[in-house]
């Protein structure tokens, strides 16, 4: 009896097992994943997992008992090389056969790489064992170079300053400063204000130009003739989708798969799920991909409501947090296109920032502030007028406007 095949043991495709069988779907559900243990929560593998403040043991969504429990078959230290969609048939590495009804794509991402000789000493953090090594590898290290000024570089800088005081770190960015994406000037001087104040060194605006050592990085070339010693590189610049199985398909997956409000391609009984998904925002009224873990959580529960039957589109705002020297951080939406930032501030390190467009409020980013944040969550959602005045008063109780319900 055929069901339900979800390539990509990650959170998504364990959470879209989940669902369907929370939601009732009785017929058969096989989860495909590349790595040797169970499909596990990514966030710590930047924080707590590098820190050592916690296990991959406690990451796992669930234990192996819980996946025979509900009768799913977890299929580890596999993948899937092909498919053929006209006849529904995936096939392993071991060109094994399965038929299915319906098909997952929860594939996720792999990192981008910088041009560099094969040495070691040079690091990448997408994966559990990636964690592990980097956390190991790093105990005896001196000089550590972080290639990439975003939230996954500053967030590993914290964490191994955290854990070790005596190290020299250097955050390289090819842009002028940090954040490039989803901030403002006056975010980013706090954020590298704090940094700073843990010694931590930047470069701006300077690529690699090579990567120097025998067996083992010991220094990085820079432009203009800049040099920096390292005995370990860490590189965060970024991710791409994996949507290597569907390049020959007549499917857009110019930026992940791209997918409807109900997580449908454009291939019959084919979906796609988490950060390989490039799905329709109806919030923010255009295309989307995100890399998160609130999306992995939430996605997979309308996937799972539309693969039983039931339409229901997504409707979420993307969120996204990181944590650094022992503040939390938080970004509401995608903000790309704006025209007025108006902040909040209520000391050094507590705020929020809100992204205006027309008026409107398309994001949010909060320094030690998650209660204005869920507040701007919920006027996003409501589609709800706000006077400029009012968001800059800071003596103004933001949960009144939810209460009022003041609609344009």
């Amino acid at each position: 009896m055929s069901g339900v095949i979800i390539i990509g043991a990650g959170h998504a495709g364990s959470k879209t097992a989940q669902y369907l069988r929370e939601y009732g779907y009785s017929k058969e559900i096989i989860l495909f994943g590349e790595e040797s243990v169970p499909p596990y929560e990514r966030p710590p593998l930047s924080k707590q997992i590098l820190h050592g403040s916690k296990e991959i043991i406690d990451c796992y969504l669930h234990d192996q008992e819980y996946y025979e429990s509900k009768n799913i078959l977890l299929y580890l230290n596999n993948k899937i090389c092909s498919v053929n969609f006209k006849k529904k048939e995936v096939f392993d590495k071991n060109n094994i056969k399965y038929n299915y009804d319906k098909l997952v794509f929860a594939t996720g991402s792999t990192p981008n790489k910088i041009n560099s000789k094969n040495i070691n000493g040079i690091f990448y953090l997408r994966t559990q064992k990636d964690s592990l090594e980097i956390k190991d590898y790093v105990k005896d290290k001196n000089d550590i170079a972080i290639i990439g000024a975003g939230f996954i570089g500053l967030e590993i800088a914290s964490f191994i300053r955290q854990k070790y005081n005596d190290k020299n770190i250097t955050i390289i960015d090819s842009y002028d400063k940090i954040l490039r994406r989803n901030s403002n000037d006056l975010i980013r001087k706090k954020i590298t204000k704090l940094h700073q104040e843990n010694k931590i060194k930047f470069i701006f605006n300077s690529e690699i130009i090579s990567v120097q050592g025998k067996n083992k990085i010991d220094e990085v070339i820079l432009q203009n003739n800049y040099n920096i010693k390292s005995d370990m590189m860490i590189v965060g610049i970024g991710v791409k989708p994996n949507t290597v199985l569907l390049e020959k398909e007549n499917i857009d997956i110019s930026n992940g798969i791209k997918v409807d409000e109900y997580c449908q391609t454009s291939i019959n009984d084919t979906y796609a799920v988490g950060d390989v998904s490039c799905y329709k925002s109806l919030v923010l009224k255009r295309f989307i991909r995100e890399e998160s873990w609130n999306n992995a959580e939430k996605q997979p529960r309308i996937l799972a409501q539309n693969i039983i039957g039931n339409k229901i589109p997504y409707n979420e705002i993307p969120w996204f947090w990181t944590d650094q020297f022992g503040h939390n951080f938080q970004i509401l939406g995608q903000i790309e296109s704006f025209d007025k930032v108006i902040t909040r501030e209520y000391g050094d390190l507590k705020s929020i920032s809100f992204f205006l467009e027309n008026n409107k409020i398309v994001g949010a980013f909060s320094l030690n502030n998650s209660k204005d944040l869920r507040i701007a969550k919920e006027i996003m959602l409501k589609k709800i007028y706000i006077e400029n005045s009012v968001l800059q008063n800071i003596n103004f109780n933001l949960k009144q406007i939810i209460k009022n319900n003041i609609n344009e």
